[in-house]
């Protein structure tokens, strides 16, 4: 959410006769009406396990990967990102991701303290992203804990990131809880 709506990306089918999953959609919800309307639609290449998060009056997105078709989950990864400006209704495209996204569960999850995101990968690297110079830096790497985590939940808090447990398989989990500084 930003401002004062909340805001979701839908993958479509677009019903075409090789079932392709096509294009992800921009929808925005507003409580003083409660109701949900389209938006636009996303321009980069990624359908599934992008970076998304929010910032002020923009909303970035990128990466990802892109099925082949409903009946074929071949995956292909896309690095190009971009950032949506709700005030004009438009998509900028910025500058590619620096970290490969292998499938769909590379991207772990994304925080942001207001002037950087963190996006969290499954090979265990911390990444941020600076609004105001649109840089990517990478931050660290976990020192311990398996690779491959997966959903694995990050927030800013108190000038850190807090990762907390992890998803590793059918019925594998982790309940650690750790903090970069």
């Amino acid at each position: 959410s930003t401002n004062d709506k909340g805001y979701c990306i839908l993958r479509v089918h677009n019903g075409d006769s090789n079932n392709n999953y096509c294009t992800c959609s921009l929808w925005c919800y507003s409580p003083d009406l409660d109701q949900w309307n389209y938006i636009t639609d996303y321009p980069g290449q990624g359908s599934q396990g992008f970076v998304l998060y929010s910032n002020n009056d923009y909303i970035y997105m990128g990466g990802g990967t892109r099925t082949g078709t409903i009946y074929n989950e071949t995956e292909t990864a896309t690095c190009d990102f971009w950032r949506y400006n709700i005030q004009t209704n438009k998509w900028e495209q910025l500058p590619d991701l620096p970290f490969m996204v292998r499938d769909r569960r590379t991207v772990n999850s994304s925080c942001t303290d207001g002037e950087k995101s963190y996006t969290f990968l499954s090979d265990r690297t911390l990444w941020s992203y600076h609004f105001a110079t649109n840089q990517w830096k990478q931050e660290g790497t976990l020192l311990n804990g398996p690779y491959n985590r997966y959903n694995s939940p990050i927030v800013s808090w108190k000038g850190k990131v807090c990762m907390v447990g992890s998803y590793l398989g059918y019925q594998n989990s982790l309940s650690d809880v750790q903090l970069y500084d």
